[in-house]
């Protein structure tokens, strides 16, 4: 027997039903793309969150302290002076840490609330921003204490409504009345699709803002105090070194010995990858049931179709068709719904995740592994659903089969 005898009759049967053959295999279409969306959007998290903070981690050295509770500590555990004797140190570039507050934000007619963030020159080394216009602001602005200010596209969107990101630039806006000049416009860190959706997304629609830290206490009128920082070693010094030198000094000026350590941002990146890809694989099995509902669909339909082909069944074998004959043709049949099943829900799955990157702001992975594990399942699913209505179409008697009315 060979592999087209039975194909011929099966995706003769498979192709006239259109409309029958698509409403069962839609069960098989709804859990494949289910399983696909979720599986490529978890991936695509897990990536994108390893990937930001394995760049975090090359550039700097976190530096926090070692008894965790500090960090509900309101008045923090270190203060601008210490940071900026921590710069001073032999073998540090920059030192890096933020403070958030949110201030309204004035541009002529226009204002808008912002999410303020006031840092250090070297922001973009542990966080990578995308810059649309203009620049981050530089070591020397820092230094001289210059108000100047990084706005990214919501707030650009809000308080210069309809004017492309580099009309922005050069311009002065108002935080709190205080005059700031802007430098750079950066890509929002919350999509703007998503940011749109407001309330319901829990994003809001504030923009966001950056400014120098040294110009924090004019904006806010209170000191910046932070829980932890981040130092950039220069060009050519070893990161653990230069880490150990900042413990050293911090325990030689604060007296307290054993309170300070760093962390390493591979191990959070580690943990956190091993949670996102546990609550893929759960999530992934539960949109998997959709498939598995599907094939007991593709099984009642071949039942239903074993009875009413019955008298076709009884022709082919009066014929010379035999048992294996049509357990391969009813086999195939079933193969066929949940394969091209598995087709289509790969296809619909990857636009899905790709509709909801859009959102979210990350791309999804659809890995080729995925791929072939969805169709495989999908072909494994119509075999294991189709081998009953086959096994019982095969062990029908042709004569008995001929007479059925």
């Amino acid at each position: 027997m060979t592999l087209g005898e039975p194909f011929r009759p099966a995706w003769k049967a498979f192709g006239p039903q259109n409309s029958q053959t698509f409403l069962t295999m839609l069960g098989v279409v709804i859990g494949v793309a289910a399983v696909i969306t979720v599986v490529a959007i978890g991936e695509g998290a897990r990536h994108k969150i390893s990937s930001t903070l394995a760049a975090a981690d090359a550039q700097a050295v976190q530096i926090m302290p070692a008894d965790f509770s500090e960090f509900s500590n309101p008045e923090g555990l270190f203060r601008e002076h210490q940071l900026e004797q921590v710069r001073r140190l032999p073998g540090v570039r920059a030192v890096v840490t933020a403070t958030l507050a949110t201030a309204k934000g004035r541009y002529q007619g226009e204002e808008a609330n912002l999410s303020v963030t006031g840092t250090t020159f070297a922001y973009p080394l542990t966080d990578p921003l995308e810059f649309l216009a203009g620049r981050f602001w530089s070591e020397a602005d820092d230094r001289a204490a210059r108000r100047v200010i990084v706005l990214d596209e919501i707030a650009v969107e809000d308080l210069f409504p309809g004017q492309a990101p580099e009309a922005a630039v050069g311009q002065v806006v108002r935080l709190q009345g205080i005059p700031y000049r802007v430098v750079g416009v950066t890509r929002s860190q919350i999509p703007p699709a998503l940011a749109a959706l407001g309330p319901v997304a829990g994003a809001g629609s504030r923009g966001a803002a950056y400014v120098p830290l040294s110009t924090w206490r004019g904006l806010t009128g209170q000191p910046a105090t932070f829980s932890f920082f981040a130092v950039v070693p220069e060009q050519g010094q070893d990161r653990d070194a230069v880490a150990r030198r900042v413990i050293a000094h911090l325990e030689r000026t604060t007296g307290k010995h054993g309170a300070f350590r760093t962390f390493d941002l591979s191990q959070l990146a580690g943990a956190i990858g091993q949670v996102t890809g546990i609550l893929t694989f759960v999530i992934g099995s539960i949109a998997g049931i959709a498939l598995v509902v599907g094939g007991v669909g593709v099984m009642n339909i071949m039942l239903v179709s074993v009875t009413e082909r019955t008298r076709e069944i009884g022709l082919r074998m009066a014929l010379g068709a035999t048992r294996g004959n049509i357990l391969w043709q009813f086999l195939i049949e079933a193969m066929l719904i949940t394969g091209t099943g598995g087709v289509l829900g790969i296809g619909i799955g990857t636009g899905l995740a790709w509709g909801i990157a859009a959102l979210v702001g990350w791309p999804p992975v659809v890995s080729p592994l995925t791929v072939v594990v969805a169709v495989l399942f999908s072909l494994l699913v119509g075999v294991v659903c189709g081998i009953y209505p086959a096994s019982r179409a095969a062990r029908l008697d042709p004569m008995e089969a001929l007479r059925y009315e």
